[in-house]
């Protein structure tokens, strides 16, 4: 729940802010939010490649790096240390209700971009977990390389010319995995345990609705509404 709450409170903002922004009246996310599982360490790896990926996979720069929006590739690569501006929206709004001439410079704040490492990584000291990360990083771009089979990509200049309602004329779009995993026995055994967890939930979910309020649900899932 914890997770759902957070993911629906960015999302919201990010859509309201950029939506604002960009001049953008239509649905803004392509699809609902969902959070696969990842059941193993060498998984884990594997989504930030995933991650690292999209820029240059796509075609759009030659490399990760390159890639002109938020990223964590210097943080995690050589330890830099960076700062971002945050704007206190709410608190300026509310100062310009009670008082004239206020100075929006008084609402920002320097804050810095704060990692954890990955729960495998923690143990390790800095050093090896950024050559770590630096090896995962050329295995993304080279990666990249292989599945652009030597088309140019885009170029920086050319992405940041782009029209943010600019569309593609023809996108992907995969099914969601059960979950991230390298090892088959696991994902066996997870896909098992969800269709229990499901059976549990709508058989509690039946019994709710024919009202036996006190019907057991499984942890971390919602209720069903009730008609008036």
């Amino acid at each position: 729940r914890a997770i759902a709450r957070f993911m629906s409170h960015i999302q919201s903002n990010i859509a309201r802010q950029v939506g604002a922004l960009i001049d953008w009246r239509a649905k803004f996310w392509g699809r609902r939010y969902s959070a696969e599982p990842i059941l193993d360490n060498d998984a884990l790896v594997g989504r930030l490649q995933y991650i690292f990926e999209h820029g240059p996979k796509e075609g759009l720069v030659q490399t990760a790096q390159k890639w002109p929006g938020l990223t964590c590739i210097p943080e995690l690569t050589s330890g830099k240390q960076r700062t971002f501006k945050w704007f206190h929206k709410s608190r300026y709004q509310l100062a310009c209700l009670h008082r004239k001439n206020v100075n929006r410079k008084d609402f920002e704040e320097e804050l810095p971009l704060i990692l954890t490492p990955f729960p495998h990584w923690q143990h390790l000291e800095k050093h090896q977990r950024r050559c770590l990360a630096r090896d995962t990083l050329d295995a993304a771009n080279h990666s990249a390389r292989i599945k652009r089979d030597g088309k140019p990509p885009l170029g920086l200049k050319k992405v940041l010319a782009q029209h943010p309602h600019t569309r593609p004329k023809h996108s992907k779009r995969s099914r969601r995995p059960w979950c991230h995993t390298t090892c088959p026995q696991l994902r066996k055994a997870f896909k098992k345990q969800y269709r229990e967890f499901l059976q549990f939930y709508w058989e509690a979910s039946e019994l709710y609705i024919k009202g036996i309020y006190n019907a057991a649900f499984p942890p971390g899932t919602f209720k069903p509404p009730i008609e008036a």
